[in-house]
């Protein structure tokens, strides 16, 4: 059985950096191509790698073994690309050398990418380590920060993010926004993001129209330029509140309360529209689901505009805003909510005892 100690060079420095194109194989021609590289960057380990492969075969050679050394170079784009021609160049290597086993000699984590490329046509015999220059998890965290980097899932956040934040500060440099609106907006990303409303916010606007993806997709931009008009809008209120002698804690909550106007008017908008496409598509019991959290969405935005009302116009104005009014307002919205709620909810148990009997 013929066994081949194989050194697989899987950015291509052979090529690179010495103008050797592999495969290369026999002894002479691995110690030339190995020479030529660590004269061309003695630091590199992909030399070191194929010295240790003509070391492994000469010492494999003395036990009688039946063995050849051969160099496979991959592409200096790893991933796909490297991968396929490393599979050309394996192939060419057995059309050459009748192998039936492999002992791979690499110099990392990086070699070990390809290993089930490799053990699909030869038997995989031994694994030698190559420690040189840098330590083994340096260069896997390398490796692995790289592939990260190629995946567009976290593309988008490790470069997504600080783009976004860069140009907001930009643009607050340019218009003189405070630094406090940034970390509003910082805030509450991380706190949709920290609890997981995003998917829950996704889903229920997603899932308000069912219609095409493009149309969902569309649906989201909308939503994005209605947040960003919210929170301009709650700015020029903000600077409004400050030229008018407020204090800044003031203009704040008074920023806030617009910003929350305009959230709550466009869930309610949001809710209305999928109340009457469920009405004109005949669909009884969505309309119905959709009437009870249209009256949560109102309850809650309400209960939100009453502790706004109370704290501005307790601190801006006359007290006709008391504490108690709160808490009747409070009690008074969390029952006719209930109340309708259950109304809601008893109607959509009829009719689904209606649909069964029928």
């Amino acid at each position: 059985m013929k066994s081949i100690v194989l050194a697989i060079d899987i950015d291509d420095d052979f090529g690179k950096k010495a103008k050797v194109k592999g495969p290369v194989i026999g002894e002479k021609k691995v110690i030339e191509a190995a020479t030529k590289l660590a004269l061309a960057d003695p630091e590199d380990a992909d030399a070191n790698a194929a010295f240790k492969a003509v070391k492994v075969y000469r010492d494999m050679k003395k036990k009688g073994r039946d063995v050849e050394v051969a160099i496979l170079t991959g592409h200096k784009d790893l991933g796909i690309v490297s991968s396929q021609r490393i599979a050309q160049q394996l192939e060419s290597l057995l059309s050459s050398v009748n192998a039936n086993s492999v002992i791979l000699v690499t110099d990392g984590v990086a070699d070990e990418v390809i290993l089930p490329l490799i053990e699909t046509r030869l038997s995989l015999e031994a694994v030698d380590m190559v420690y040189v220059k840098q330590a083994k998890e340096l260069e896997k965290t390398y490796f692995v920060l790289l592939e990260k980097l190629r995946d567009p899932t976290y593309a988008k956040t490790i470069f997504g993010i600080p783009a976004i934040l860069l140009i907001l500060l930009s643009l607050m440099y340019i218009f003189a926004i405070p630094w406090q609106f940034l970390g509003f907006l910082v805030g509450t990303y991380l706190l949709v993001k920290g609890f997981g409303f995003e998917d829950k916010i996704y889903e229920f606007v997603a899932s308000s129209i069912e219609v095409h993806e493009n149309i969902r997709f569309l649906l989201g931009l909308v939503l994005m330029l209605f947040f960003l008009t919210a929170v301009g809008i709650s700015y020029i209120s903000y600077v409004d509140a400050i030229n008018s002698g407020l204090s800044q804690i003031m203009a704040y909550m008074n920023s806030i309360d617009v910003f929350i106007n305009f959230l709550g008017l466009f869930l309610v908008l949001l809710m209305l529209f999928r109340i009457m496409y469920h009405y004109f598509s005949h669909n009884i019991f969505r309309m119905l689901s959709s009437v009870s959290s249209l009256i949560s969405v109102l309850a809650t935005f309400l209960l939100l505009k009453i502790v706004f009302s109370w704290v501005l116009t307790t601190k801006l104005g006359p007290l006709y805003f008391y504490f108690g009014d709160v808490v009747q307002y409070t009690i008074g919205i969390v029952v006719v909510s209930y109340i309708f709620y259950r109304y809601i909810d008893g109607l959509k148990k009829n009719l689904l005892n209606t649909t069964d009997m029928g």
